[in-house]
């Protein structure tokens, strides 16, 4: 009997915003430079939308990843929480996988 075992770094897999972005020149994105905000409020909204797209993007990438393994073992890095995993688990993986 054989055994597929698979590491992988999911990178800062959190359940919860990170609010370092704000006020930080260094993090801001250039997709935000698109629009003409006109108060921090609007930017507020609009960088949140952004944050919460790109992590999705990014999840769905990180499943994909996972599900090629076809790996019957995984062992991840960078999990905040059980919860987080759970999200992920549910939210992701289980549609990369069919079930």
């Amino acid at each position: 009997m054989s055994l597929r075992l698979a590491t992988f770094n999911v990178e800062n897999l959190m359940n919860r915003f990170d609010f370092s972005g704000y006020r930080n020149q260094l993090n801001e994105d250039r997709t935000l430079a698109l629009f003409d905000i006109q108060s921090e409020a609007e930017y507020r909204i609009l960088e949140q939308a952004r944050a919460i797209a790109q992590s999705d993007d990014t999840r769905q990438l990180t499943a994909l990843a996972i599900a090629a393994t076809r790996a019957d073992i995984i062992c991840m890095q960078e999990v905040d929480n059980i919860e987080a995993l759970k999200a992920f688990e549910y939210g992701y993986l289980f549609k990369m996988i069919g079930q």
